[in-house]
């Protein structure tokens, strides 16, 4: 797969929906014919990579490409493989449909290969629920694998009830500790790849601060379209020489419970300097970024931290934990987010929203 645009793609200011061309050919001393494993390795990533549309190259064979369907419209080799893939990705529809991708919020052990040392999994939002999703992808087409997933609860931002297959609606075990949900190796075939729903737990009541209540000053702005955001706004740090509590929310005391313990999170993202860089000997590769992106805190609660670049995907919205706490009834507390002068790694910063989560 070409995922080459993807970088411009993420600042696109409207919702047309990214389709992908997948291999399906081969072509004389040129492409080998992908095995039926690696087209559903493909197409699943493609998924998990933001696709909502897929069209197969070539259908028909011609000149020295060898299609979907002979020169007479016989089936080759792939056919059954492409119309099988076609059936789930109409069972997926409505569930892929309403998929945003957001930040990392898991990793895998098993289903690497060569290149890769582990299978893939991307993580994504419901639009409509708020549950969140991980598109699992075995790395491995030639021999099943068992896949280890721990999924960073500090990162999901929820606590959940269930964990469903979307192809099956089966139940998915996992197991929960203070800090991770995990699914013990799940099963897949070679090249296989799964949707997995995690449903949130109906007991958990949310509190959310939207980036029209906050208060911005030293260059940040806020109700800036964005149509990723969770409302369609967002607030916005261009990186200057500046850092200082660029964006903060107060929040309504009245809103909390006296006494009880809330999960504090932020919504996130950042723009790197750039996609690529080019290397001494001309070859293009990925932008990583380096050093210090932002920091966090509640004044006179929870001490400054710090948030490496690095460990921010470029574009894609992060829940960071601020912390949990009893918020005070009586004090002025805040949260904040200060952007760092970093601006040849990082050149702007965004705050969807703020909120809590009592248990």
């Amino acid at each position: 797969m070409d995922f080459s645009s993807l970088q411009i793609r993420k600042r696109i200011n409207d919702k047309a929906p990214m389709w992908t061309i997948l291999q399906t050919n081969n072509t004389t001393g040129w492409l080998r014919n992908p095995t039926a494993a690696e087209i559903r390795a493909m197409t699943y990533e493609a998924i998990g990579h933001g696709s909502e549309g897929f069209t197969y190259f070539v259908y028909q064979t011609e000149v020295d490409w060898v299609g979907i369907v002979d020169e007479n419209y016989n089936h080759t080799e792939d056919y059954g493989t492409v119309q099988t893939l076609f059936n789930e990705i109409e069972t997926l529809k409505p569930t892929i449909k309403k998929m945003k991708r957001i930040a990392a919020a898991a990793t895998t052990a098993g289903g690497g290969n060569f290149a890769y040392p582990s299978a893939d999994i991307t993580t994504h939002e419901d639009i409509e629920t708020g549950d969140k999703y991980l598109v699992i992808v075995n790395h491995d087409s030639i021999q099943p694998a068992n896949v280890t997933i721990t999924i960073d609860r500090a990162k999901l931002g929820m606590d959940i009830t269930s964990i469903t297959n979307m192809l099956d609606n089966a139940n998915v075990t996992f197991t929960a500790n203070s800090t991770s949900y995990i699914i013990s190796n799940l099963n897949m075939a070679p090249g296989d790849g799964k949707v997995l729903k995690l449903t949130k737990s109906a007991a958990q009541t949310k509190y959310i601060g939207q980036d029209k209540a906050f208060h911005v000053n030293n260059g940040a702005v806020s109700n800036v379209t964005d149509i990723s955001a969770s409302d369609m706004k967002t607030a916005m740090h261009k990186i200057t020489g500046s850092r200082t509590w660029n964006i903060q929310w107060f929040w309504d005391k009245t809103q909390l419970i006296p006494g009880e313990t809330y999960d504090l999170y932020a919504v996130v993202k950042i723009k790197y300097a750039k996609d690529t860089y080019i290397d001494s000997s001309g070859a293009e590769h990925p932008f990583q970024p380096s050093g210090t992106a932002f920091s966090f805190g509640v004044y006179d609660l929870i001490a400054e931290k710090a948030v490496a670049a690095e460990s921010m995907e470029d574009m894609f919205w992060h829940t960071v934990k601020i912390g949990s706490f009893v918020p005070s009834q009586t004090g002025d507390q805040v949260v904040y987010i200060m952007p760092w002068d970093n601006p040849g790694n990082v050149l702007e910063i965004y705050v969807d929203q703020f909120y809590f989560v009592k248990h």
